[in-house]
């Protein structure tokens, strides 16, 4: 959260070159490179936005009646059982809330796409390279139109985030 976006997408660009682990396993299970696609455009949108997924699930997590956990012991549920069918169920919501942070923060990541994915129009331009490429050309209709259309749909999360909260 505190590392400047194009530090880690520099990091990211090691680890998922060819030479690095992540892009050596994937290039021998897919026989591709990880770099400049949309595969490793996800990849590093989501561990830049991990952070942010933290506190809502923490939070969730922390909401848990104690006694539910107990109980599911004494019935003989594993631990792993007592995760998937108490503590999924119950904080489902702080985990769905997580989620839309994730994808709104990987809505507006910048360094980091820019260092993983490039700009391959068609393939790995992502809306705010288009934004920030719009504004670089001076043409400023276009970015205002491509910002204007994402001022409702991250409100739209927002508002969603806001909901999911409350009902945890």
């Amino acid at each position: 959260m505190v590392l400047p976006p194009t530090v880690l997408g520099f990091y990211m660009v090691i680890i998922m070159g060819p030479k690095g682990i992540i892009g050596h396993v994937w290039r021998s299970v897919t026989g591709g490179s990880l770099l400049f696609t949309f595969p490793g455009i996800a990849f590093a949108a989501v561990v830049c936005s991990l952070p942010f997924a933290l506190q809502p699930m923490k939070a969730a997590f922390q909401k848990i009646d104690r006694r539910l956990l107990e109980s599911a012991y004494v019935l003989g549920l594993s631990r792993m059982e007592t995760f998937f069918r108490v503590v999924i169920p119950n904080s489902i919501n702080g985990i769905v809330a997580a989620a839309v942070l994730v994808f709104l923060h990987c809505m507006g990541a910048f360094g980091v796409l820019l260092m993983v994915g490039g700009s391959l129009s068609g393939e790995t331009k992502v809306a705010s390279i288009a934004i920030y490429e719009a504004v670089e050309s001076m043409n400023y209709r276009e970015a205002a139109i491509m910002s204007l259309c994402l001022i409702p749909i991250s409100y739209v999360f927002l508002l969603l985030v806001n909901k999911l909260n409350e009902e945890s």
